[in-house]
């Protein structure tokens, strides 16, 4: 029913708000049980609000009950090639491998969603430390589609071979990079390649995420870069200064992410060092 189509859509907008998601929650469990009262959803439909609602979860920190949600959409809605890259692309995330890599093979065998599929082999492959095979898979992506420079660039960083990655990063023209993705990812590349540079950075990586608040890979590149940079100041109110944009920084970027367990280190990170730094003093 149109009706539904509406909710669910409503649904997604409000889920990116904090303040928001109890409601869509209960909305969407009460969408799902059947009444009398109301025409019943469609197989497609269901399978929409379970995605949800695995994301509410996992948005909670339960990645369990995300997982299982994610498998209930499946099998609400067989075969469906997005809810089946949604369960793989969870799996990886929360680093449950095994299971990510049986999914990734099944959406492999449907032939759906070619490119996103390669996507996430890539991913996968670099996860398992295979990256040269997860360099081969991301360079087979058609070169015209959008996620192939995203794909590569970050298969060859994880694989360290950085002049690599921040060539592909770099090639990127300005007026396709909306969303600054690749000009914050080649300044984090720079500091991986070395972390020195972090201090000389951090200004541009930071001013990058404020020009793309929404865009949850400038917001975490910038972080993690101002992270990097901190502990390489030399005065101690520069580095406590620092360290407070660092963790201010990577909250916003938990804000936006899903899931995403190198922030969540990263922010017990800061907070020990905050912790050894007020018992210097």
């Amino acid at each position: 029913p149109k009706h539904a189509d509406a909710r669910l859509t409503r649904a997604e907008l409000l889920a990116k708000r904090e303040k928001s998601r109890n409601e869509v929650r209960v909305n969407l469990e009460m969408l799902l049980q059947p009444s009398e009262k109301k025409q019943a959803v469609s197989p497609v439909q269901a399978a929409r609000a379970k995605k949800l609602l695995g994301y509410l979860a996992l948005k909670a920190g339960d990645r369990d009950k995300a997982i299982d949600w994610y498998k209930k959409a499946l099998e609400t809605a067989p075969g469906h090639p997005v809810f089946q890259a949604e369960l793989v692309r969870t799996l990886l995330r929360t680093g449950a491998l095994p299971e990510a890599k049986e999914s990734l093979e099944e959406l492999e065998q449907s032939g759906g969603l070619p490119h996103t599929t390669k996507a996430l082999r890539s991913g996968y492959l670099s996860r398992v430390g295979e990256h040269e095979k997860a360099i081969d898979v991301a360079t087979s992506i058609s070169k015209d589609h959008p996620i192939r420079s995203w794909t590569l660039g970050n298969a060859q960083r994880l694989a360290g071979e950085y002049d690599a990655a921040l060539e592909t990063f770099e090639g990127v023209p300005e007026d396709e990079d909306v969303d600054g993705r690749f000009a914050a990812y080649a300044l984090l590349t720079r500091v991986e390649q070395n972390p020195s540079q972090a201090s000389q950075t951090y200004k541009q990586a930071s001013k990058l995420a404020k020009l793309h608040n929404r865009s949850l890979p400038a917001t975490r590149a910038g972080a993690l870069v101002t992270l990097k940079a901190a502990p390489l100041l030399k005065s101690d109110k520069a580095r406590s200064r620092l360290m407070k944009a660092a963790l201010k920084s990577v909250e916003s970027a938990l804000a936006l992410s899903v899931y995403d367990p190198e922030l969540l280190l990263a922010r017990c990170k800061i907070h020990r060092l905050q912790r050894a730094h007020e018992k210097a003093f």
